[in-house]
């Protein structure tokens, strides 16, 4: 049975060094004016499956969207069209497009609707029917068709409503619905009654080795295909990716519909609102975000003596380091070859910029005595070439199962003090296990004496 028979205002990265400590000409950067943030939309639509038509929330009623995490009106589930309303002071018009029972291949029409309804903000949620019309492992779907069919449609919503928000969010894991009902006889009975998505679902109390590795190989495609997602997201400008919120969501039993234990009861249905608006704050889609600051370098720390000595304060003429912050939107890096930004709050400075392009690289130019990268590992991220002052220096693999953000992913060996320009290639190669090349920046530490 698929998911129903029934009938993540943006402001500006300044990077800034200290003048004292980077003897670079003109490094001070003076802060830019923050993007003006749009207006709380008036008109929204939802794209998607019957996770966002809301069927069997209440009950045994048909999907009408009233209880939808999206645009719902019932009151305990604090849609995101109340949240809006509230937030414009103004109502909203909402339009749940979502059907149920699709999969992503039908979102480019649907899409098309909310184009026609010129929506302002738009919600996807999309891919469990995907894997649930699976009827084995080798069926289920591919990576690079989900991704085209989603592409698809955020090309279309950028065509005709360019200046919509859009907020794609992550498939949600199948195991925790199986982990949230398994203990339940009434859960495991309709599983089994009404044959719901059983490529995860079947046999659910089942340890055999075949039903363990049918769920593995299940989450890892879903995992897959939320990397495909973020790597879509990421290449238009008004699509904010959630970062994995929905696919980290664990509901509770009562979250799941007491008719098939699959669907999200009222309550798993105010959770997916709470945690996806979430990331419509921490993105400041529609809020604005905190006026950027310049920022202060670590202070120095003595190094504690060895034991069993007592540490011993450093002596007058002890160095000290400073440590000083480049973010990736720092006018101070050179990009070359074909570069794109995507924003998380969970980023340093709020955003970073990636390639998969092979030979696209980014450099700076410093004067200190260690650099190191700090990137976004992601289950695409590829292996990059690392050199300094045109001499191979290591290589960075940034492919980590889980996404890692803000993860120091390369330090220099000490350098001699002076000015040295390190450079970052994507290489084309990656881990045998990543799903893409990526290079994906965040900013650059360097240290300097004082």
């Amino acid at each position: 049975m698929s998911l129903s028979s029934y009938t993540s205002s943006r402001a500006p990265r300044i990077g800034v060094l200290g003048a004292a400590a980077l003897v670079v000409a003109g490094l001070l950067t003076a802060p830019t004016a923050a993007t003006a943030v749009p207006a709380p939309p008036r008109i929204m639509a939802a794209l998607g499956d019957s996770i966002t038509r809301a069927p069997l929330a209440d009950g045994p009623t048909a999907g009408t969207g009233i209880n939808s995490w999206s645009t719902g009106t019932t009151p305990s589930v604090e849609s995101h069209r109340a949240r809006l309303t509230a937030l414009g002071g103004s109502p909203v018009t909402a339009y749940n497009v979502a059907v149920a029972g699709t999969t992503s291949s039908d979102l480019t029409r649907q899409a098309a609707l909310a184009v026609g309804y010129r929506a302002e903000y738009v919600t996807i949620l999309s891919g469990a029917n995907n894997v649930c019309k699976a009827t084995s492992v080798a069926s289920l779907p591919a990576v690079d068709e989900f991704r085209t069919d989603v592409a698809s449609a955020l090309k279309t919503l950028a065509t005709g409503v360019p200046s919509a928000e859009v907020l794609l969010l992550s498939v949600p894991s199948l195991q925790a619905v199986l982990d949230a009902g398994k203990s339940s006889r009434s859960a495991v009975s309709a599983w089994g009654t009404l044959g719901t998505c059983p490529i995860m679902l079947a046999d659910p109390l089942s340890q055999a080795e075949s039903a363990v590795q049918r769920r593995s190989a299940v989450e890892t495609r879903i995992r897959e295909m939320n990397a495909a997602l973020a790597t879509v997201c990421a290449s238009y400008a008004t699509c904010t990716y959630d970062g994995g919120a929905v696919y980290g969501n664990h509901p509770a039993l009562a979250d799941l519909s007491p008719v098939d234990y699959f669907h999200p009861s009222l309550s798993g249905q105010a959770r997916i609102a709470t945690i996806t608006w979430a990331e419509v704050l921490d993105n400041h889609l529609f809020t604005d975000a905190p006026a950027p600051t310049q920022p202060t370098p670590e202070a120095p720390q003595p190094a504690p003596a060895p034991e069993p000595a007592a540490p011993q304060p450093p002596s007058s003429g002890s160095p000290s380091t400073a440590r000083w912050t480049i973010d990736e939107t720092s006018s101070k890096l050179a990009f070359a070859g074909s570069w794109r930004a995507t924003r998380s709050t969970r980023d340093s400075g709020g955003s970073v910029s990636f390639s998969a392009s092979k030979g696209s690289s980014f450099s700076l130019t410093f004067t200190g005595t260690r650099v190191s990268v700090v990137a976004r590992r992601t289950p695409s991220s590829g292996i990059s070439d690392v050199s300094i002052d045109g001499v191979p220096v290591g290589r960075i693999d940034g492919y980590a199962a889980d996404t890692e953000y803000q993860s120091t992913v390369f330090a220099s060996e000490t350098l001699p003090l002076g000015e040295h320009t390190i450079t970052v290639t994507v290489s084309g190669s990656r881990a045998a296990a990543s799903t893409g090349h990526n290079l994906i920046v965040d900013a650059l530490i360097v240290e300097v004496p004082q």
